[in-house]
């Protein structure tokens, strides 16, 4: 189907926000993983992807001036004691061509059999380019014709879709296609090599009214350059 062969070409992703909740109840240090934004229980503050009692690290000790988040390591940079280490985000920034096995998987709900489309054939490679981000609250940067933010799991070492559901669309032709990503994850296993997957749902409107909804799986082994 035409519309998967121009999936990877055509889309354009906007990263919608997420925002953490508030509450407090008694938690031992530590025990306790932060929010996506980095967010605690009042009276503890995120420490290593984890909460901790203010004025106290993830070692026990008592916060030093220079050293916190505001000093520029911290959460704001991505990279210190509330974020992954910069071995991990260096690990993933880069430049990474999809292998030719790389495909999509749509399937519809206009009763037309599932289609599979090669997303890196020979000779036009796919190349999606991973940055660190510069929000101040993701890690990474996604760019894959789109910029998509991404959170590092210092615990795995996977990267996975930081907003919630961000959504493109493309108005160059009929149908109108819209896609909204539900799952956008990356395993770097090593420097050099990571695999990739992502879930979309696609919603064709054409100009005579009707919709047609499909759903998309997209798996793809990557090199970096």
């Amino acid at each position: 189907m035409r519309a998967t062969l121009v999936f990877v070409v055509a889309i354009v992703l906007g990263a919608l926000g997420t925002t953490g909740c508030s509450y407090d109840p008694h938690i031992n240090d530590g025990e306790l993983r932060c929010s996506l934004a980095g967010a605690c229980p009042n009276g503890y503050s995120c420490r290593n992807n984890a909460c901790y009692s203010s004025g106290r690290d993830a070692a026990g000790l008592a916060d030093s001036a220079g050293t916190g988040g505001n000093a520029g390591t911290g959460a704001d940079a991505g990279t210190g004691a509330d974020g992954p280490s910069a071995a991990l985000v260096n690990r993933y920034v880069g430049n990474w061509t999809m292998d030719t096995t790389a495909m999509v998987l749509t399937t519809c709900d206009n009763n037309a059999a599932p289609t599979t489309a090669f997303l890196s054939p020979v000779g036009s490679p796919s190349v999606m380019k991973i940055t660190a981000s510069t929000t101040g609250q993701a890690d990474l940067q996604s760019d894959w014709l789109c910029i998509l933010e991404l959170r590092l799991d210092q615990l795995t070492g996977q990267a996975h879709l930081f907003d919630a559901n961000p959504t493109c669309q493309d108005t160059t032709q009929d149908p109108v296609e819209t896609w909204t990503a539900t799952k956008f994850d990356i395993n770097a296993s090593t420097a050099k090599a990571a695999t990739h997957t992502a879930a979309y749902t696609r919603v064709d409107k054409y100009a005579d009214g009707h919709v047609v909804t499909c759903s998309q799986v997209v798996t793809a082994s990557m090199t970096k350059n």
